[in-house]
């Protein structure tokens, strides 16, 4: 019985990342992740947390009903879209990582920012807001769950790591 109970338990859970559309305050009242919602719940999230930029990870895809409709519910709700094409296989390219920096600069906040289930890419441009706040890396690490299981995305972080200094011109200087 304990080995179902824990089995029921890990079902559960991962369930629950994607029924739950993995929603998470990174920033409170600035900085939101998560994983890819659908039109209606994406629109009361919108509304209920202010968000103003919403930010997809997932590549521009016109034609695709699910990025139709979060461009539609962005664009009723007066809420600025972008789209950077990251995969959890691979680091950010260097130019679409300094475009995630210049989005914070510059997009109105609260930003919301999402990949398809919100545990890789959404993740790691959490932990890039977070070391751009000033944070440590320790702390921005804070960011990779347990479902994370050393994507290569997150060898951004280590790179980083090895290299130290400010991550503002980190990024910029890659």
């Amino acid at each position: 019985m304990p080995v179902a109970l824990a089995l029921f338990c890990v079902t559960a859970s991962l369930s629950c990342v994607y029924l739950d559309d993995n929603f998470r305050e990174v920033e409170p009242g600035a900085f939101y992740r998560s994983g890819q919602m659908a039109d209606h719940r994406l629109g009361r999230f919108v509304n209920s947390h202010g968000i103003r930029t919403v930010i997809n990870l997932r590549g521009a895809a016109p034609g695709q009903a699910w990025y139709d409709e979060e461009v539609e519910v962005c664009s009723a709700l007066d809420v600025e879209h972008f789209d950077l094409d990251w995969t959890m296989k691979a680091m950010p390219p260097p130019e679409s990582l300094a475009r995630l920096v210049a989005l914070y600069d510059s997009a109105e906040q609260p930003v919301l920012v999402h990949c398809h289930g919100g545990t890789h890419r959404a993740a790691v441009a959490s932990v890039v807001r977070r070391l751009l706040q000033g944070d440590s890396v320790d702390a921005a690490r804070g960011e990779i769950g347990i479902f994370f299981n050393d994507a290569p995305i997150g060898r951004l972080i280590d790179l980083y790591e090895e290299d130290g200094g400010d991550f503002r011109t980190w990024v910029l200087e890659r």
